[in-house]
């Protein structure tokens, strides 16, 4: 059996942390929880102390520089056979990992996948529509077995960070720069259909903000996934 690091970054989180923190608790015993908190003004943090537990460690940052590198910041914090990031509003995506746990020792890395069979994205036609235009783009660009690039919901083992670091830019844009590392070192991936279900995805999204901030992420993921390309061949 391997312990899970579950990644998860907060930001005034105090409607959904308690939620995660209970199911991931109730699903395995093998675990421990990186928090790498934005200054929430909220009573996240004191919600996540009260459970006065020692697998869940809360690391406070001095200030916002992304999702990103939030993320990277708990890899680094982990110590998990396997890691793994979770969206606080995706606790119905616990069972989703504690399963692909059991299955994963041929593979590297497991990358839930909105765009293989049974997969689906069910959130309103402004989130689905440039998600799957960038998709297909960087399919496109990058490597065509590889069906998504901007989930950034995987599973993978520790191992692999002896070769290959994750690097901390952007929103989900070190995803599409990782993965297709990972993807041209030969690592074996291993995709599984996860369902995006609306509604408090987002409710609560902090990418949404206005059509402007979503389109500006939109361009920085096409730049880059064409530098991630790039990469390939002039090495930067």
């Amino acid at each position: 059996m391997y312990k899970i690091s579950f990644i998860l970054t907060t930001l005034n989180e105090e409607d959904l942390i308690a939620k995660i923190i209970n199911e991931i608790r109730t699903q395995t015993k093998l675990y421990e929880i990186i928090v790498i908190d934005d200054l929430s003004s909220d009573n996240t943090i004191d919600i996540i102390k009260n459970y006065n537990d020692e697998n869940i460690k809360i690391f406070i940052r001095d200030f916002n520089t992304g999702l990103g590198s939030a993320i990277v910041s708990g890899i680094f914090h982990s110590s998990g056979d396997l890691v793994c990031w979770l969206d606080v509003s995706m606790d119905f995506h616990v069972k989703n990992i504690i399963k692909a746990s059991k299955a994963i020792d041929e593979y590297d890395i497991i990358l839930f996948s909105r765009y293989i069979k049974d997969g689906g994205d069910f959130r309103s036609l402004k989130r689905v529509i440039p998600s799957k235009i960038i998709n297909l783009f960087a399919r496109f660009v990058l490597a065509r077995s590889i069906t998504d690039y901007t989930g950034g919901l995987f599973l993978y083992k520790r191992s692999i960070l002896k070769n290959i670091l994750p690097s901390p830019i952007g929103h989900g844009n070190y995803f599409i720069d990782f993965i297709y590392r990972c993807k041209i070192s030969g690592l074996k991936i291993k995709q599984l259909p996860i369902v995006y279900k609306g509604e408090i995805l987002e409710e609560k999204s902090k990418t949404f903000k206005n059509i402007i901030s979503f389109i500006i992420l939109g361009l920085r993921y096409l730049i880059t996934i064409i530098l991630t390309r790039l990469k390939k061949y002039i090495k930067i």
